[in-house]
C-alpha cells in the first residue's frame, strides 16, 4: 500500500501451531459383518465379508482382523475365523500412524444351526414270523457344502404282542456324522410308525 515501512521499528511476537494427536475416541473407526445360518463357509469369506473403516486410514493404516468365539461371560481369541454355528464376534484394528492413535472396533455376529430334517417311513403289514421292520423312503434333507452322514433306520416290531407295536413313531434311526459336525444342524424328525 502506500505505507512505508521504514517509519517502523517492528518487534515480533508470534504464535505457536502445534499438532497433537487425539484420543482414540476422538476418531471413527467401524466394522460390520452379518451373522448368518450354517453354510460350510468362513466369516470373512466372499459369502459373509467383513467391512471396516477409520480415519487413519486416510494415513495409510489398513484393519487387520481377529476374531473371538462366545465363551461363558467371555470371548476366546481364535486361531482362525470362524465356520461352525455359534456366537462370535470381529474386531478390527488399526496400527497408529504418524498423525493417528492406534484405533480399533467390533460387532458381534452369530452363525444359525442348519435346519435338517430327518424322515423314516411307516409301514403296515401281516406279521409273517419275522421282525417287522422298514426303511424304503427314509433320507436325511438339509446337509449344506457336500456334507455327508449315514442314516440307519433301527425300529423294530418284533410280533403283534411286542410293547412297541403300532407306538407313533417307533421306526427309529442312528446317524453316522463321519466328517460332519452334528453341532451345526438342527435335527428335526419326521418318524414313521410300524
Amino acid at each position: 500500500g502506500a505505507t512505508n515501512k521504514d517509519n517502523y521499528s517492528i518487534t515480533e511476537n508470534l504464535g505457536t501451531l502445534t499438532l497433537t494427536k487425539g484420543e482414540a475416541g476422538d476418531y471413527a473407526a467401524t466394522v460390520t459383518i452379518a451373522g448368518w445360518t450354517y453354510d460350510g463357509q468362513a466369516a470373512g469369506s466372499d459369502a459373509h465379508a467383513v467391512t471396516s473403516s477409520a480415519t487413519s486410514e486416510a494415513d495409510g493404516a489398513a484393519a487387520t482382523y481377529a476374531y473371538y468365539a462366545k465363551d461363558g461371560e467371555g470371548w476366546k481369541q481364535l486361531d482362525a475365523a470362524p465356520v461352525n454355528a455359534g456366537d462370535y464376534k470381529v474386531v478390527a484394528s488399526w496400527d497408529e500412524t504418524d498423525n493417528y492413535p492406534a484405533l480399533s472396533a467390533e460387532r458381534e455376529f452369530a452363525i444359525a444351526k442348519a435346519p435338517l430334517t430327518v424322515t423314516t417311513p411307516s409301514k403296515t403289514d401281516t406279521y409273517k414270523g419275522q421282525p417287522l421292520t422298514w426303511d424304503e423312503g427314509a433320507e436325511i434333507t438339509g446337509l449344506v457344502n457336500g456334507e455327508q452322514a449315514t442314516l440307519t433306520v433301527t425300529g423294530s416290531v418284533v410280533n403283534v404282542a411286542a410293547e412297541n407295536n403300532g407306538v407313533e413313531h417307533n421306526n427309529t434311526y442312528t446317524i453316522d456324522w463321519g466328517a460332519t459336525n452334528k453341532d451345526n444342524y438342527s435335527i428335526t424328525e419326521n418318524l414313521g410308525t410300524l
